[in-house]
């Protein structure tokens, strides 16, 4: 069966969710999981990992005004960070030096990676398997 094949598939079962979480847990880098290629499964374990770095001093400077990228590990919290204040993408694009678009793909990696997270739970660490 062809990975766009399985996908299809994957994009109606009430189990994607949690059969993605399994893959990743069980460190399963090979076939079709919740609708997730490996590639794209190692994405989100990277994008999850880069979401528990501590970005605190840089949201406080964006907060107040100070216009700077990010360190280039750092973005995707960042951007998750902001959202959760409720800043908007054309917002976020201003102080990053961002176009809108490229935040709205920030947002909606980091969405994915903090709903990865909370299905983990808090002690997941795991960094993926290399290729």
């Amino acid at each position: 069966m062809a990975a766009h094949d399985a996908k299809s598939i994957c994009r109606t079962c009430p189990a994607r969710t949690p059969c993605l979480v399994v893959s990743i847990a069980r460190g399963e880098w090979e076939g079709i999981w919740g609708g997730h290629t490996p590639g794209e499964r190692r994405a989100l374990v990277r994008d999850a990992v880069a979401l528990r770095h501590d970005v605190r001093a840089t949201v406080q400077a964006l907060e107040h005004g100070t216009r700077f990228p990010p360190r280039p590990g750092d973005f995707l919290a960042v951007v998750h960070e902001l959202t959760i204040l409720g800043w908007g993408s054309e917002r976020i694009g201003h102080v990053l030096g961002l176009d809108p678009d490229t935040v709205v793909r920030a947002r909606a990696r980091a969405g994915a990676a903090a709903a990865v997270l909370a299905a983990m739970g808090p002690g997941y660490r795991s960094e993926p398997a290399a290729a």
